[in-house]
């Protein structure tokens, strides 16, 4: 996964984004491709191969079981399934896995509206919207990354994706300056980036 920094195999990835597009999934969506008969669509992966993947991304905190009833926890036989769910550090973490962010937030409201942390990962899903891909994916990677694991390398990341897309956009770099000062934490890691851009672009983003 060269183009993406975080700390996923290319198989969590691909789980992630297709929670972020089809809301929550059971197993049986990814080892078989959603229906029983091997071959009519394409499977992700096999079932020894799910159950390793989804492991280890309950482990990271970035899916759950969901049970909530607006998904079918049923298959078509009618047997129980188990279905799975972004928490809100796996829809941060999809936002930088070049998802439709529009996609993204229809499905939290239509599936977990009351979601942690929701405002604000519609803030950094507007952010994704402005910057264009890749720098927006790039950008909430390394917001995360510093944030959630305490990886200040990252600020050097975040100023250069940043000092790229003034050379070619100075509004959209105060727009996103200005969304990411509201957050309590974010705002405050990133305090001499800010400062530092308000010198170069002469404009005041903290008030």
């Amino acid at each position: 996964m060269s183009e993406y920094i975080f700390p996923l195999t290319e198989k969590e990835a691909e789980v992630l984004r297709r929670l972020a597009k089809n809301g929550p999934c059971s197993g049986y969506d990814f080892h078989l491709g959603g229906v029983r008969r091997r071959g009519q669509r394409e499977a992700l992966m096999t079932q020894a191969h799910w159950r390793k993947v989804k492991e280890s991304l309950l482990k990271k905190g970035l899916i759950k079981l969901y049970s909530g009833r607006k998904a079918k926890a049923e298959d078509d036989r009618g047997r129980r399934k188990d279905l799975y769910w972004l928490t809100p550090d796996g829809a941060f973490v999809a936002l930088g896995l070049d998802v439709e962010p529009d996609t993204l937030i229809a499905k939290i409201k239509e599936y977990d509206s009351q979601m942690e942390h929701f405002e604000e990962i519609k803030t950094l899903a507007e952010v994704v919207k402005v910057c264009g891909s890749p720098l927006g994916p790039q950008l909430i990677q390394a917001l995360y990354l510093m944030v959630k694991e305490n990886d200040f390398a990252m600020l050097g990341k975040i100023f250069n994706y940043l000092q790229d897309l003034y050379k070619k956009d100075k509004d959209r770099v105060k727009y996103i300056l200005q969304f990411l000062s509201k957050h309590p934490t974010i705002g405050k890691l990133l305090y001499v980036i800010i400062r530092v851009f308000e010198n170069v672009l002469d404009i005041e983003v903290l008030n």
